[in-house]
C-alpha cells in the first residue's frame, strides 16, 4: 500500500532519471536475427537484414569486455527472431557475458 501524501508520479519520474544515467549498470537488448517464424500481427520488424554479421558479434563482446571493467550489473534482453536459429550466436554471447560477469 503506498501512503496517501505519497507522491507517486514525483517517485517514478525520480526513479527513472536516477536509473537512466547510471554507469554501474550496462542493459543490452540484443537482437541477434531477424528470421522469426512467428509473423505477429504487431510486429513493427521488415525482416531485411536477416542475421547478426560476425563484425558486430566481435564489436559487442568487445563492448561487454570493456564496460565489464566498470560495471555492477548487466541486464540482456534477446529480442527478435528464433532463438534456435543461431544457437551458436547466442552461446557465444552468453558464455562472454558470463566470463566477463565473473572475471570483474
Amino acid at each position: 500500500m503506498v501512503e496517501e501524501n505519497t507522491d507517486e508520479l514525483r517517485r517514478a519520474t525520480y526513479l527513472h532519471e536516477t536509473g537512466i544515467h547510471r554507469t554501474d549498470k550496462l542493459f543490452l537488448t540484443i537482437m541477434p536475427t531477424e528470421q522469426c517464424n512467428f509473423r505477429c500481427v504487431y510486429c513493427y520488424e521488415s525482416f531485411l537484414r536477416g542475421s547478426m554479421l560476425p563484425d558486430i558479434r566481435k564489436g559487442l563482446i568487445s563492448f561487454v569486455e570493456k564496460k565489464s571493467k566498470t560495471i555492477n550489473d548487466y541486464f540482456v534482453d534477446w529480442f527478435g527472431g528464433e532463438p534456435l536459429y543461431l544457437l551458436g550466436t547466442y552461446l557465444l554471447i552468453t558464455f562472454k557475458y558470463l566470463f566477463y560477469s565473473l572475471l570483474f
